[in-house]
């Protein structure tokens, strides 16, 4: 019974984050934008090369929205390829949003999905659309030393520069799941009728992927009345891929980093330390407080309770519904719940889970479609 009720639990926190995952079809745009702002920025910055690339969690496959909101963060980071000693921040910046500003005007007059205004962070810069789709942009510059992918990027005073390596952490993040991966894209070619060598990392989504959306979609909801940068999405990334050990469960992944994200987060005196274990001189936590690092395990002991109570609750699954959705979102894990069945005489017969009419686990009933872990 306690593996049936892991089961339901499993397919309605994929249905969840399902729900508030990049549409397939906004997929193949945001694509064509980040394409397109790098074009723009390729051909408009003659002085020296400068290439542009995805970060966050677009490249790495972890995009979420918010439960109440349609509207979707895409990060990318565009470098200069000139040492530091050879400009200051604030120029880098300066050429950056020169370059963007005019990125916006020039696209103005085209139709269809485009960005229309940009603004300045004291450290990135953002372009705004339209529609619910907004990219920050990241100047930086070439660290020229171990990592051929690592970076200077501007600090938030224009002062230091400071280490990075997005490139280098989505390399490693890959790396956790390697297996997965290659799995996941076989049986995708395989019901898609086309080469495993065709099928892009977008349209994939292993467990590590989708425990690590279950993780950011009950952050957003555990923090929205505060900061979420509490529990910032990087930290979570960070820490939940290190604690990720192969599990093909989504319960089992997301209970096991919960378990074992905390003994990922060291000390430096008062400071914590989230490494890039692409760059060990990038600390993740760097603006940490010990009140925000309290709250995040304040957070995490929540995520735990939530869904040990919705996996153990024994009055019926609407009250599992009830668990996950006041922490998850009630429109999200309703939709999961419609698409289960859940609400009439259901069942799985693959396996014997069954929903009788009063909402208690059985074993009769109609039964309901499998779904996978990997969004296709």
């Amino acid at each position: 019974m306690a593996d049936e009720a892991e089961d339901l639990i499993n397919e309605l926190l994929t249905g969840v984050v399902e729900d508030l995952d990049v549409p397939p079809a906004l997929e193949a745009t945001i694509q064509g934008l980040y394409d397109d702002v790098g074009r723009w920025m390729g051909d408009a910055l003659d002085e020296g090369e400068w290439s542009i690339h995805p970060q966050g969690s677009g490249r790495l496959g972890t995009m979420v929205r918010r439960h109440d909101a349609e509207d979707y963060d895409l990060d990318s980071v565009v470098v200069r390829d000139v040492p530091k000693e050879c400009v200051t921040q604030k120029d880098l910046k300066l050429t950056v949003g020169e370059a963007l500003g005019d990125y916006v005007k020039a696209r103005a007059s085209t139709t269809g999905l485009r960005f229309t205004s940009v603004s300045e962070d004291r450290r990135c810069f953002t372009l705004h659309s339209e529609d619910p789709i907004h990219m920050d942009v990241l100047p930086a510059v070439p660290d020229g030393g171990s990592s051929p992918t690592a970076l200077w990027i501007p600090d938030r005073d224009l002062r230091l520069w400071q280490p990075s390596d997005p490139v280098g952490f989505g390399n490693w993040f890959f790396g956790q799941m390697a297996v997965q991966m290659i799995e996941a894209k076989e049986s995708f070619a395989k019901r898609a009728q086309v080469d495993v060598e065709d099928v892009p990392n977008w349209q994939i989504r292993t467990v590590l992927q989708r425990a690590v959306q279950v993780l950011k979609a009950h952050r957003n909801c555990y923090f929205s009345a505060g900061d979420p940068n509490h529990a910032s999405s990087i930290v979570i990334t960070a820490t939940a891929a290190q604690a990720y050990h192969g599990e093909t469960s989504l319960f089992e992944a997301v209970m096991n980093a919960t378990a074992l994200m905390p003994g990922f987060i060291g000390k430096d005196g008062a400071n914590h330390v989230v490494l890039n274990p692409a760059h060990p001189d990038e600390n993740f936590a760097d603006l940490w407080s010990a009140a925000r690092a309290a709250r995040f395990f304040e957070w995490i002991d929540d995520l735990q309770r939530t869904l040990a109570e919705a996996v153990n609750v024994r009055s019926g699954l609407h009250s599992a519904a009830e668990t996950l959705g006041s922490r998850f979102g009630i429109g999200p894990v309703t939709k999961a719940v419609e698409r289960l069945g859940i609400g009439r005489t259901t069942a799985r017969t693959e396996g014997g889970l069954a929903v009788a009419s009063s909402g208690v686990l059985g074993t009769a009933g109609i039964a309901v479609k499998r779904h996978t872990f990997y969004g296709a």
